[in-house]
């Protein structure tokens, strides 16, 4: 059968310096793993990226056509009711309005097509700021604790070996010199 080392643990220090490389062995696993996910994220984030390109496009031209339509349906409410700001109605112009249903359903339209616009250029303007972020993120939080990881598993194993020699490894070559 194969038979697995045995960790030197006989000694404090050397137990530390071990823990230590072990910390540091999987700060260095942690690192590579997180770099190849990254660029795997990057490659994913180009491909969303020039999908929301390619969507923001379309709303460019859906925003064209609800312009449009806005200002066709203010030329229609300023004709047909004498309406100039057709977004803050007193109450003296609603009340001299005739049809007040063909109004409010003409007034109900626009405000849906003004919000529909509105929302068209939320939503590129949104995700495009949630992919630099999220992008942003990625660098800061994994950065941090790969880095931390890595000074204590270097400080443990450094600590550990020099104490080790220090304390316990000077005093066992005098004794053999002797």
């Amino acid at each position: 059968m194969f038979k697995t080392p045995d960790i030197p643990t006989d000694n404090l220090y050397k137990f530390i310096s071990i823990f230590g490389l072990a910390i540091f062995a999987l700060a260095i696993y942690i690192f590579v793993n997180n770099q190849q996910s990254f660029e795997n994220s990057i490659v994913n984030s180009n491909i969303n990226h020039s999908k929301i390109l390619l969507e923001k496009s379309q709303n460019d031209s859906k925003r064209i056509i609800l312009d449009e339509k806005i200002e066709m349906l203010r030329i229609k409410i300023k004709i047909n009711y004498g309406i100039e700001n057709t977004l803050k109605i007193t109450e003296p112009e609603y009340s001299k309005i005739n049809n007040k249903e063909d109004f409010e359903r003409d007034y109900e339209k626009l405000k849906e097509f003004e919000l529909d616009n509105l929302l068209l250029g939320d939503k590129a303007f949104h995700t495009e700021n949630n992919l630099k972020k999220n992008h942003e993120n990625i660098k800061v939080y994994t950065f941090i604790p790969i880095l931390i990881l890595l000074l204590i598993g270097c400080g443990l194993m450094v600590a550990g070996f020099s104490l080790w020699y220090n304390k316990t490894q000077k005093y066992y070559d005098k004794q053999i010199r002797r």
